[in-house]
């Protein structure tokens, strides 16, 4: 039989989908809401937002789409989702145009006003906002924004004023543990949805989705729990690949994460990845060949790309596999050389 790459269903969602199904209804009805998908990368958070998008459809609704992304400069998501309705003749009336100073800066890119005169930009361009999307699109809409991790300051200030939204706005992010996800959380009226490993269980249903229902055998299960840790994404990617250490599309994400280090951050990381599963941050500066100084902010940037994580003893993994795909991105000579300075 045929392996499916990709669920055709959602699978340990139930609770989740019914929260995401309940706003997209009262938001059809005339209301609004918003929510926040949080989860480590491969967790299901677009997955779920493209749940919430199919519902929308569904509904009538309109789904406004932008993405964060590294260095992606300012208000780069809300830009994405917004800038055709600012051309809208219907978002030229009287409601929106006390406002059309702050939205023009979705298109300029710029900064807001500072000083102590200033108004609160944050909050003039989510009225902006509420305005313009009321104007423009009157059947109401999904304002979907992902990766808000990778947001600025002046992005997630701006998200954190729309989490009351207004009628016929649903705002539905998602973003990685972390600064913008501690921020975002404290944003009144926003619904924040943690998405959480899938158990064997989850697991054994996931795998009897891909292959039409054919449920899988227990011992398959449990290792394919155990090698992915319960991440959806990986399960299926293992489901796909069968037999690599590494599924491709994962080695390429945790490749590109790598890219995206400084040089001393990289080397710290894959300094890391040789000393093995719990690596001893003491020794990380002379294998990595960097200073006490630059080691800390080295495993900083580790953090937060996701390739590290600190735990209780110091410092881990992300994933199992994260590490297996920093080795096999290294060149046997760069690891025979790490090897050598570890022992």
């Amino acid at each position: 039989m045929q392996t499916v790459v990709r669920s055709p269903v959602l699978v340990g969602r139930a609770a989740e989908l019914a929260e995401v199904r309940r706003l997209v209804a009262a938001t059809a009805a005339g209301g609004g809401g918003s929510v926040a998908v949080v989860g480590e990368a491969g967790i299901g958070k677009t997955r779920l937002l493209d749940e919430i998008a199919s519902a929308a459809a569904t509904a009538g609704l309109t789904v406004l789409t932008g993405r964060a992304v590294p260095g992606g400069g300012v208000f780069r998501p809300l830009a994405e989702a917004v800038l055709p309705r600012l051309d809208d003749p219907a978002g030229d009336g009287e409601v929106v145009r006390p406002y059309r100073a702050a939205l023009e800066r979705l298109r300029s890119g710029t900064g807001p006003e500072s000083g102590p005169g200033a108004p609160d930009q944050a909050v003039v361009l989510g009225e902006g906002l509420r305005r313009l999307l009321r104007a423009t699109v009157p059947g109401g809409c999904v304002l979907r924004l992902e990766d808000l991790h990778w947001a600025d300051r002046d992005t997630l200030a701006t998200v954190a004023s729309l989490t009351g939204a207004g009628p016929g706005l649903l705002v539905a992010v998602s973003c990685r543990p972390g600064p913008a996800a501690t921020r975002l959380a404290t944003a009144p009226g926003l619904r924040v949805l943690p998405l959480r490993p899938l158990d064997p269980a989850g697991v054994a249903a996931l795998v009897a989705a891909c292959r039409d229902g054919t449920p899988p055998a227990e011992d398959e299960v449990a290792a394919l729990h155990a090698r992915s840790e319960g991440l959806p994404f990986v399960v299926e990617e293992m489901l796909a690949a069968p037999g690599r250490a590494v599924p491709p599309t994962f080695a390429a994400l945790v490749e590109g994460r790598l890219e995206a280090l400084a040089p001393a951050a990289r080397r710290a990381v894959e300094a890391a990845a040789v000393l093995g599963p719990a690596p001893d941050w003491q020794v990380l500066g002379p294998v990595a060949g960097l200073g006490e100084d630059e080691i800390g902010a080295a495993l900083r940037g580790g953090v937060a790309e996701g390739l590290l994580v600190r735990d209780a003893g110091g410092l881990g993994w992300s994933h199992a596999l994260t590490r297996e795909a920093v080795l096999a991105a290294l060149l046997p000579a760069e690891r025979a050389r790490l090897a050598a300075r570890a022992a």
